[in-house]
């Protein structure tokens, strides 16, 4: 015991005058698994890994070469060629992030030397969310109840939806200034839109969604019929 003859001076310090160390924290998984996209109710929106990987939605530097997108999301009562459809439902198009006026994952902020400081899976966007939020209240009667934290969404992938001209006028809520709240329209191209659902819409016993937009032929659908009667103010290049 010599090796230990130390052990005789030891005595314990009593609770009382001990500091616990708190609890290591655990980290949440705010990302979806099962569904593409989660919105939370203070307006932050996180991707599933999976979606970020096939849409290519991660951020890169201010120098990069690489094009990568993000998401307009609208409803198809704001949308010219859906409007007088009595369905109400919510569209969602890839678009570059070069784009103007991108709704979801369309910016972020950078390092001195041009790198993004966060993260598309971590950064939890809010720019959007509190009017996405509203966008699926509206359009689909959901709501978060008390105790529930956010709401889960899918992309509906099997009936997209394109116009022949290629051409789209994305509808745009005004944040700020004389016109907040209207809407405008911003001109996009080449777009494939799909439906943006809830996924309690779309159980495991249930078919997707499956809401046809105006045929380009009728004058219901018909691009160049509808914008007949658009205030040239509300288009913006």
């Amino acid at each position: 015991m010599s090796g230990l003859s130390f052990l005789k001076n030891i005595t314990l310090q009593p609770n009382s005058l001990v500091k616990q160390a708190a609890a290591p924290k655990t980290a949440v998984a705010k990302n979806p698994t099962t569904a593409d996209l989660r919105v939370y109710r203070s307006g932050a929106v996180y991707p599933s890994a999976k979606l970020v990987t096939a849409c290519m939605l991660e951020f890169v530097a201010r120098d990069s070469d690489v094009e990568t997108n993000g998401f307009d999301i609208f409803s198809s009562k704001d949308f010219i060629n859906t409007k007088t459809l009595a369905e109400s439902f919510l569209f969602i198009a890839m678009v570059p992030k070069s784009e103007p006026k991108v709704d979801l994952f369309g910016s972020t902020v950078y390092e001195k030397d041009g790198s993004p400081k966060a993260d598309v899976l971590t950064q939890g966007a809010v720019t959007f969310g509190k009017e996405l939020l509203e966008l699926i209240e509206s359009a689909y009667g959901i709501t978060l109840k008390e105790g529930q934290n956010y709401i889960d969404l899918k992309i509906v992938q099997d009936d997209p939806f394109t116009l022949e001209d290629g051409i789209y006028w994305v509808p745009k809520k005004v944040s700020r200034g004389e016109k907040k709240g209207q809407v405008t329209l911003v001109r996009r191209e080449d777009l494939t839109l799909y439906a943006l659902a809830p996924v309690q819409l779309l159980g495991e016993d249930e078919a997707p969604i499956n809401v046809k937009g105006g045929n380009a032929d009728d004058d219901e659908g018909n691009l160049e019929a509808v914008m007949a009667g658009i205030d040239d103010d509300t288009l913006v290049d």
